[in-house]
């Protein structure tokens, strides 16, 4: 139990560093990824791809993205689209 509450509090809190890098680095975002689902890890867009599922199905088969990374849409949109794998 313990150790759950600790992986969770551990996925929320590198999940609010991408949520924070995305809204700090939207501009630069915007201009390499216009329009394309992105999955952000560790400060960094690891894959972009235009259609969410096809983004989903690639990361899904992937062992190399965290649990706390965050898929979002690069667009200007508020509110922005920023979705987290639980």
């Amino acid at each position: 139990m313990l150790k759950d509450t600790v992986a969770k509090i551990e996925r929320e809190k590198v999940q609010a560093e991408n949520v924070k890098w995305i809204h700090e680095n939207l501009d630069d975002i915007l201009t390499n990824y216009p329009a394309r689902w992105c999955i952000v890890d560790g400060g960094i867009v690891r894959l972009a791809l235009v259609e969410f599922f096809d983004l989903f199905k690639t990361v899904s088969l992937r062992d190399d993205i965290s649990e706390g990374a965050v898929y979002f849409y690069a667009s200007r949109h508020e509110p922005l689209a920023i979705l987290s794998a639980v």
